[in-house]
């Protein structure tokens, strides 16, 4: 009887755990594509990473010397590769759009649809780039660290454009 009973759980506790390792292996397996794309696009500009980070759809890194940007986007199955010499622009800066939304009780909240890189040249025509860093149609409508990473990816993309 004890056999039967550890044999049922050990089943059960099997089939609990499975979905976990599957998603666990696909995260990974979705890391490491981006991070392959990221050194990719390094390489093609005859550069290498020195630091670099990868979250959720989108990794980004800056080269050794400090003069070039690198970022990789994921949406669904299409990658945008973006490269960006630092001594073109003359500031980076975060733009969040968020949308206010009322609760049952009349309260008001917020929420985050999206989150940007922009880029202002350093000539005076008004040219800007933009990165997308989070949407939350195209990505899940939870914010994971993609904010707090955000901010500090701009922080060093600024100092690295003042040393310029």
């Amino acid at each position: 009887m004890e056999l039967k009973i550890s044999l049922i759980a050990g089943v059960i506790l099997t089939i609990c755990i499975i979905p976990f390792i599957i998603m666990y292996r696909n995260a990974k397996r979705r890391e490491t594509t981006l991070l392959k794309s990221l050194q990719d696009a390094a390489t093609t500009t005859e550069d290498a990473l020195s630091k670099y980070e990868v979250w959720s759809n989108i990794a980004v890194g800056i080269n050794d010397s400090m003069t070039r940007f690198f970022a990789v986007r994921r949406n669904e199955n299409e990658f945008r590769h973006y490269s960006m010499n630092l001594s073109d622009f003359n500031h980076c800066r975060l733009i969040e759009e968020k949308k206010k939304i009322k609760n049952t009780s009349s309260d008001e909240a917020e929420i985050t649809e999206n989150i940007r890189f922009e880029f202002m040249k350093r000539n005076q025509d008004g040219n800007r780039e933009q990165i997308e860093i989070y949407n939350s149609k195209k990505d899940s409508l939870l914010l994971a660290d993609e904010r707090r990473l955000a901010i500090s990816w701009c922080d060093i993309v600024n100092t690295a454009i003042q040393k310029l």
